[in-house]
């Protein structure tokens, strides 16, 4: 079975990816230190090599501006700086984000290792 690491399973993008991961029969390890959610990027790099003699792939999710709770959560007046440099010209929900990131652990993700994968509706471009 393939277990899933979530940093932050409680709210927002955290709780909706646990819940799609579950859906699909993925085990499951949530934490909620925030400390690590900073250093995502370099520590998936380190830790898929590091990993990668016991076929341990390690992958990290950059999401764009998605509307969830910390900070008091996104209003109409502060979204539309975001959505207008996105080229959806929205924010995202954390629903949006979950399904790409319970693909990762799975056979359809099974060659994709030590990578950032910018999900953000086309942020900047």
């Amino acid at each position: 079975m393939s277990v899933v690491i979530i940093t932050g399973g409680g709210r927002g993008i955290g709780a909706s990816t646990a819940m799609e991961c579950a859906r699909r029969g993925l085990g499951l390890i949530l934490t909620y230190n925030s400390e690590l959610d900073k250093a995502n990027e370099v520590l998936a790099r380190y830790m898929a090599k590091e990993f990668a003699e016991r076929r341990i792939r390690v992958n990290s999710v950059s999401p764009g501006a998605i509307r969830t709770e910390p900070g008091g959560g996104l209003n109409d007046k502060f979204e539309a700086m975001p959505s207008a440099q996105t080229a959806l010209s929205r924010v995202g929900e954390p629903e949006a984000l979950a399904p790409v990131i319970a693909t990762l652990p799975t056979e359809d993700g099974a060659w994709i290792n030590a990578q950032n994968i910018e999900v953000a509706g086309g942020h900047v471009i």
